[in-house]
C-alpha cells in the first residue's frame, strides 16, 4: 500500500489511523511503521510526507513515538536533528509538547524538548522551542497532567547537568 498508493491517499490513511488510538489493528500498523526499519523509523531522513504521517499517527502510540525521537536524538546525526534548520524541527517540538501532556511520558518528552531549547543560538526567535518548553512549567494552565514533583525532577535533572546551557534551561524553567 505504501509503495503503490498516491501521497494524498497515504497521508489521508495516516490521518484516519491517528483517530483510532483504541483500535488494536491501528496500533499494530503504527507500531510496525515506527519499529526499526519501518517507514517512519528514521526521522532525519523523512520527507515532508513522512513527517506529516508521523505527526498523524502519533496519538496511536505516543510511547513508541518517543522511542523513535530518542533514537534520532542519540544517533550519529543528533546535532543535525536538533539544529534550528532541521526540516522536521517544528513537528518534533509540537509533538513533544503534546506528548508531555501525559504525566507518565512527561519527563522523557520534556527532557527531549529541552535539547531543542539548548540547541537554539542566543536570541533565536523563529520556530523556537523555548515557549512550548517554558509553558510546561507554569503553575496554572501548563497543559500537562504532570505533578509539581515531576516538573521539579526535570528541573533538577537539567540543573544537575554539567553543561551550562542545560543548567540555564533548568533555571529558566524554575523561574
Amino acid at each position: 500500500f505504501l509503495n503503490k498508493a498516491s501521497a494524498r491517499l497515504i497521508k489521508s490513511f495516516s490521518r484516519r489511523l491517528g483517530y483510532l488510538h483504541d483500535c488494536e489493528a491501528a496500533q499494530m500498523i503504527v507500531q510496525s511503521w515506527l519499529s526499526n526499519g519501518g517507514p517512519l523509523s528514521d526521522l532525519p531522513r523523512l520527507t515532508q510526507l513522512g513527517i506529516d504521517m508521523f505527526r498523524n499517527v502519533a496519538p496511536v502510540a505516543p510511547d513508541a513515538v518517543l522511542e523513535v525521537i530518542e533514537r534520532a536524538s542519540s544517533g550519529e546525526n543528533s546535532d543535525a536533528f536538533f539544529d534550528v534548520s532541521s526540516p522536521g524541527r517544528s513537528a518534533w517540538i509540537s509533538l513533544l509538547r503534546s506528548i508531555a501532556f501525559d504525566a507518565n511520558l512527561f519527563q522523557r518528552a520534556t527532557l527531549l524538548l529541552s535539547r531543542f531549547v539548548i540547541a537554539e543560538p542566543p536570541g533565536h526567535n523563529n520556530n523556537t522551542a523555548r515557549d512550548p518548553f517554558m509553558n510546561l512549567f507554569q503553575l496554572l494552565l501548563s497543559g500537562t497532567h504532570a505533578s509539581i514533583n515531576q516538573r521539579l525532577q526535570v528541573i533538577d535533572t537539567l540543573i544537575g547537568n554539567e553543561d551550562a546551557s542545560s543548567q540555564s534551561c533548568g533555571l529558566d524553567a524554575l523561574d
